[in-house]
């Protein structure tokens, strides 16, 4: 039995899926973290150019999901002072993509689970970034029986919100205040399911703590193409039970890639790999 009792909760990084109707101002919301380094897949931060630099931020534009990839791939393993990554919004990067891959295959079920595959990596790497996240995404019409509308949902991939801690709907009220509907959360204690309240950064602030949103972010190296490749010519060494023993194939089928695997990480495979071969 390899059970250990939990300890105490500790607060990671704020991971955050956001959608709202146009207009509902998620951009806004967005870029009121701290020190946001956004990704704007749109156009729509130039409206809002000076509260970006007011905050400390930066922004590149790019509707291209492999681009906005490669981006985070840079962020993770640049020393910086950026807190805050933001995708605004994926929709338009998940809508390219699709549009590549139906030319690709014509409609044909393979493209489905490329676009799946994609946007798993894309995940995979802000989960491993030490900064907040804000992922945006339009919002659409939720229809139920006989096609009466439910209300508002996200426009986008399904699963995505079980990717993410806090998914929030945004909406814009008559009086222009915005209004934060909480759908999901794994912070029961500090922003729990259900929860609404008029959106500023401060609330955040209040629930989370500065210390958890605004402290310093910590660069990670991935792995180096030599540490790949030696690493490939290992694993062809090995039997499949072997890997399944020595634990090696649960962690490689995390990463969609393996350049996307900590460097630290996949030394750690290697050596793991030449101590067995050794013996």
């Amino acid at each position: 039995m390899r059970g250990k009792t939990p300890k105490a909760n500790e607060l990671g990084r704020l991971k955050m899926f956001l959608y709202g109707d146009s207009g509902a101002g998620k951009t806004t919301a967005a870029i009121q973290m701290p020190k946001p380094y956004v990704i704007d897949a749109e156009r729509g931060s130039v409206h809002y150019n000076s509260i970006i630099a007011e905050r400390g931020g930066a922004v590149y534009h790019t509707n291209s999901i492999d681009d906005a990839i490669e981006e985070v791939r840079s962020v993770l393993q640049t020393r910086h002072s950026f807190k805050t990554l933001v995708i605004d919004p994926i929709t338009i990067l998940e809508s390219e993509l699709m549009a590549q891959l139906d030319e690709k295959y014509s409609g044909d079920m393979r493209m489905w689970r490329d676009r799946d595959k994609v946007l798993k990596r894309l995940y995979n790497l802000l989960v491993q970034l030490d900064m907040n996240v804000v992922v945006t995404a339009h919002g659409k019409p939720e229809y139920g029986p006989g096609m009466s509308k439910l209300g508002t949902t996200f426009d986008g991939w399904r699963r995505l919100p079980y990717m993410f801690d806090l998914v929030v709907q945004i909406d814009r009220e008559r009086s222009g205040k915005r209004r934060a509907s909480v759908v999901k959360s794994r912070f029961p204690n500090h922003m729990p399911d259900g929860d609404t309240f008029e959106w500023s950064y401060d609330v955040l602030k209040d629930r989370f703590g500065q210390s958890m949103l605004e402290r310093d972010a910590t660069s990670t190296l991935l792995a180096t193409a030599e540490q790949v490749s030696i690493f490939k010519g290992l694993l062809d060494e090995l039997t499949e039970s072997t890997k399944k023993k020595l634990g090696i194939q649960r962690v490689v089928s995390e990463y969609h890639s393996l350049e996307d695997m900590p460097s630290e990480r996949i030394q750690k495979g290697i050596d793991l790999i030449n101590g067995h071969l050794s013996k």
